[in-house]
């Protein structure tokens, strides 16, 4: 475990009950991400790395804490209610989210089939919508904005447009 900036053993994942070759992250054919868990010791989600050694001899695995991403993230979304990052595990859970909230993307955004197509945009009350897959992992990461916000910028854009379209058509009839 590393706290302030010292890495030290932790026994307290040790057992005699507890056998570690019956856990998923140990039977693993290739380099393997896990799904974000809570992890019971620590109290922090989680994703472990799990790396087989050769003639499958046993698994090299690396936890990484994201409870830096999941700050970063709940922040940015409690500051600007206007523009909002979600990122999804691989299997659909939310994982920067609130314990009540519901963390499912299929019941978030039932009609959009996201974790089938792995990137697009849609609308949804009143906001839209942008998805990717984020490579290796499978997560998917969206990023949504207030239809308002968007469409205020819009319209001055169409207005230019509008008016650049106009001249254009003046400078071409007067020559």
């Amino acid at each position: 475990m590393k706290e302030n900036g010292t890495v030290s053993f932790v026994a307290d994942y040790s057992s005699l009950e507890y056998d570690y070759s019956k856990e998923a992250w140990y039977d693993v054919k290739g380099k393997t991400w896990s799904e974000p868990y809570l992890d019971t010791v620590t109290n922090v989600t989680m994703i472990t790395l799990s790396l087989p050694l050769q003639n499958n001899k046993g698994v090299v695995i690396a936890d990484m804490k994201l409870d830096g991403i999941i700050s970063f993230l709940n922040e940015k979304e409690n500051k600007d209610i206007e523009e909002q990052i979600q990122i999804f595990s691989s299997s659909g859970t939310l994982i920067n989210t609130g314990k009540d909230e519901e963390k499912n993307i299929s019941k978030i955004f039932p009609n959009e089939n996201i974790l089938e197509k792995k990137s697009g945009f849609f609308s949804h009350d009143g906001r839209v919508y942008s998805y990717d897959t984020i490579p290796e992992l499978n997560w998917i990461i969206v990023i949504s904005a207030s239809e308002k916000i968007l469409f205020k910028e819009n319209k001055t854009v169409a207005l230019i447009g509008v008016i650049t379209l106009i001249i254009s058509i003046g400078l071409i009839a007067f020559t």
